[in-house]
């Protein structure tokens, strides 16, 4: 059993050659290290993504996940990280996006690669945000810009610029954050990116807004929806429309603030826009408070902080527990009130000790990836081992099937040439044969012409001596029958 098991590649390879050009291609397909139905599967789930179908495209790339050895193929693992946290922040499920994107980060390949590493921060960074976490968020977007730099990639430099301009303006640094967004403005307009420049032109009218300059806000702004409904993107559009609400609204200008953000709310409705929804809520929600419509107001507010909880967004729950109070407090709801404010307070301490969990947690975490990295360099090295076995195992078979060719075609040219002996030999053996018998006829030829010499000479003498005698006594035919004999017997013998 054992010798059998041994020179298996052997008859496996000794069949593939005998099998036609076709079929050898197609057993070689079979044999390649990515499974077709991988592919396949990466393929439906990228038609899903593009389609704006996120939940089935998630699904389908757990599925492949699932069934996913990462150091098969290194280049098909991160792409499939990337994509399930993509698919997850669109979704707005940021702790499901986080967690794939640092799985993406700690990746050797993607560690290495400093395009594909900034890349990765930025998204981090991104989902922080999205939840509320400005500081961490800021960390990372940080150490995207520096990379980008040290890489002259003006495409990521714009980016990380516009997501720190974004960072810094929740925060209520405008002076900063309008230092980040005009950068970002000018390698947009270098680069002559209309959908960058539109995105830097949504950001700078609140910004202009929050540093009190209303006209170059409000142009800013309208120049913005303009150009969001000549590229017809409806998210921008969307948060255009929030945008110029908001000033209206500041303005106490209602009824304008009103329309814009209804326009507004009904874009972001259509798109599931649950994190921009809950923007509107807020701002509808002050609209009617300042105007004094407070069960209106609360309506709003609660709304929203449905959709915060939903998302799982503790930065947008934080303010609609404080709005909640004070519109409860308004309506003198003091119990609802209460419960409200409890509830802000509780959250705000949480979500700083969150964050002294996350440091003391840091040197861990650290370990634990570092121990991670070596687990799955071992099992790098085992699969190298163990391809390295199987090629070795071909290359013998193949050269044991090279080596007994060689053999099998030795030991014929070696009877073959043999034989061709033989029958040199048998035919130089004929030859000597002939040659003796030829002597001998020659002897034998000689011997019989000598002794018939003497009978001829005589009858030679006696025809002549006829001739000479008799001739006139015989008839004409006689006579020339004796002269055609004495001719002939006559002639000289060589």
């Amino acid at each position: 059993m054992n010798i059998l098991w041994k020179i298996k590649p052997l008859v496996i390879f000794i069949l593939w050659l005998a099998l036609p050009a076709c079929q050898q291609d197609a057993l070689l397909e079979e044999m390649a290290e990515t499974p077709l139905n991988i592919e396949a599967s990466i393929k439906e789930a990228n038609g899903y993504f593009e389609q704006e179908d996120y939940a089935a495209a998630i699904a389908k790339y757990e599925e492949v996940l699932s069934n996913f050895e990462p150091q098969e193929n290194c280049k098909i693992y991160p792409k499939l990280l990337l994509q399930l946290g993509k698919g997850n922040a669109k979704l707005q499920h940021y702790d499901a996006a986080l967690h794939y994107y640092d799985k993406y980060l700690v990746l050797p390949q993607v560690s290495s690669d400093p395009k594909d590493k900034a890349n990765g921060l930025g998204l981090i960074a991104s989902a922080y945000q999205k939840i509320g976490n400005y500081e961490t968020s800021y960390e990372y977007q940080i150490q995207a810009l520096g990379i980008r730099e040290s890489q002259k990639d003006s495409a990521g430099i714009g980016r990380s610029l516009y997501e720190l301009g974004t960072l810094v303006f929740y925060q209520k640094n405008y002076e900063l954050a309008l230092k980040y967004y005009t950068g970002s403005m000018d390698l947009a307009v270098a680069r002559k990116k209309d959908k960058a420049i539109l995105s830097c032109l949504s950001a700078l009218g609140p910004t202009y807004e929050g540093l009190g300059d209303s006209i170059a806000a409000l142009k800013t702004l309208n120049r913005a929806l303009d150009l969001a409904r000549t590229l017809d993107i409806k998210s921008k559009e969307a948060y255009v429309l929030h945008n110029l609400g908001a000033h209206y609204l500041r303005k106490e200008a209602y009824d304008e603030a009103y329309e814009f953000l209804m326009e507004s709310y009904q874009i972001k409705f259509a798109l599931e826009d649950k994190w921009g929804l809950i923007g509107s809520h807020i701002y509808i929600g002050d609209l009617f408070r300042e105007q004094g419509l407070l069960p209106q107001a609360e309506q709003e507010y609660d709304s929203g902080l449905r959709l915060a909880k939903e998302i799982e967004s503790k930065a947008r729950k934080v303010t609609l527990y404080d709005k909640l109070g004070k519109v409860y407090a308004d309506q003198k709801k003091y119990k609802e009130a209460i419960e409200m404010k409890d509830l802000y307070v509780d959250l705000k301490e949480k979500l700083l000790n969150e964050k002294l969990i996350e440091e003391l947690g840091n040197k861990k975490i650290k370990y634990e990836l570092e121990k991670k990295d070596r687990e799955i360099l071992l099992l790098t090295e085992q699969n190298r081992v163990k391809k390295m076995k199987t090629k070795t195992l071909w290359m013998f078979s193949f050269i044991s099937v090279c080596l007994i060719g060689v053999s099998v075609r030795s030991r014929a040219k070696h009877r073959h040439n043999q034989a061709l002996q033989e029958k040199n030999k048998e035919i130089k053996q004929k030859n000597s044969d002939l040659e003796r018998k030829n002597d001998d006829l020659k002897k034998f030829a000689f011997i019989v012409s000598h002794d018939l010499k003497a009978p001829l000479r005589t009858i030679g003498s006696f025809t002549g001596l006829l001739k000479r005698r008799y001739f006139n006594k015989i008839d004409q035919d006689g006579q020339e029958y004796m002269a055609v004999s004495y001719t002939h017997l006559t002639l000289p013998t060589k």
